[in-house]
């Protein structure tokens, strides 16, 4: 039996069985499953117990998408792990490191040039030390736009009485 509402199958009198909590169970927190003798003859009917805790799954935010040109040297990081833990690991599909490291919340994204020739990197932030919890993980896109390019021309010399010079930038 149970002291939640939830269920057991095949049925709570078999003694191989899963119990299915229900939804006031998980909110509850906490639900305490009772096995009782029975056909014990001439003896009293004994009991155990064990209590099943439920845990809140981590909830991990990377982030939002963001753009950047190729030329910043670092992308901001700035998630977020609640829940059951509040750590977490981030990784990346390029070649970049982080920043003062993969294991702070807070931390900056150096990319390498691979990812800027890729035009972007995907960069994941999953939960750790989740207890019996699957690990969670949430990503952000980072689109590497292509630096911009100056070129104003070739040094000239001009004479100190006609100071002023056409220039042909682009």
């Amino acid at each position: 039996s149970t002291s939640g509402t939830g269920s057991f199958s095949p049925n709570d009198s078999a003694l191989i069985v899963t119990y299915i909590p229900s939804s006031n169970d998980t909110t509850a927190g906490q639900v305490t499953l009772f096995l009782f003798s029975t056909d014990t003859g001439n003896c009293f009917s004994v009991k155990d117990s064990m209590k099943i805790t439920f845990q809140s799954v981590p909830v991990v935010n990377a982030g939002n998408d963001v753009t950047v040109c190729a030329n910043n040297d670092s992308i901001s990081l700035n998630g977020s792990i609640n829940g059951i833990t509040n750590t977490g690991l981030w990784t990346s599909s390029g070649q970049g490191g982080f920043v003062p490291d993969s294991n702070s919340m807070n931390t900056s994204y150096l990319p390498d040039s691979a990812d800027e020739s890729n035009g972007s990197v995907v960069i994941k932030l999953t939960s750790t030390n989740n207890q019996t919890c699957p690990a969670i993980t949430d990503s952000i896109i980072v689109t590497i736009t292509p630096s911009p390019v100056v070129r104003e021309g070739s040094d000239a010399y001009v004479c100190s009485n006609t100071p002023n010079h056409s220039l042909n930038g682009n």
